[in-house]
This record gives C-alpha cells, sequence and structure tokens, in this order.
C-alpha cells in the first residue's frame, strides 16, 4: 500500500549548473520548496556563467550544501525489485 508523501524540501544535482540546476532550483524556491544544491553533485558546462548562475540561485535563497551536510538529511530508500 502506498502512503502520501509531503515533500518540503529539494535536493538538487546535475549536469549543467547553468541551465538544467539552475532552472530548477529557482522554480523550487518559487514554489516555496525549501531547495538545496548538493555541492558535490553538480557541473558546469562553463565555469565563469556557472558562478554567476550560482550568485543568482544562492540570491533567490537556494542553499548549497555539501553531502556530508545533507546525507543524513536524505530519507532511507528501500526499492522492491520485481
Amino acid at each position: 500500500m502506498f502512503g502520501i508523501a509531503v515533500v518540503k524540501t529539494v535536493y538538487v544535482g546535475g549536469i549543467s549548473t547553468e541551465f538544467g540546476i539552475r532552472a530548477t532550483a529557482l522554480d523550487a524556491a518559487k514554489l516555496g520548496f525549501n531547495t538545496i544544491v548538493v555541492k558535490e553533485a553538480i557541473v558546469s558546462v562553463d565555469p565563469s556563467f556557472g558562478q554567476l548562475a550560482i550568485t543568482e540561485m544562492k540570491k533567490a535563497g537556494v542553499v548549497f550544501a555539501g553531502l556530508s551536510e545533507v546525507k543524513s538529511d536524505l530519507p532511507k530508500v528501500n526499492l522492491i525489485v520485481p
């Protein structure tokens, strides 16, 4: 049986800090989610534009944290594989 999950925090990681990460994090923050970008889980295509995107996200209230900081907050997931 599945329950209903209430999502309050969004953790973001991936490639292209200045495009996909930026868009996802800003949208999540605008929608009212606690938004955390995991520093070790992002990479920029262009470092100078990536830094501009990081600055913009921080101004919007997005938090940047290391994996060791968020690891204990992440839920333990049990995968059911048929």
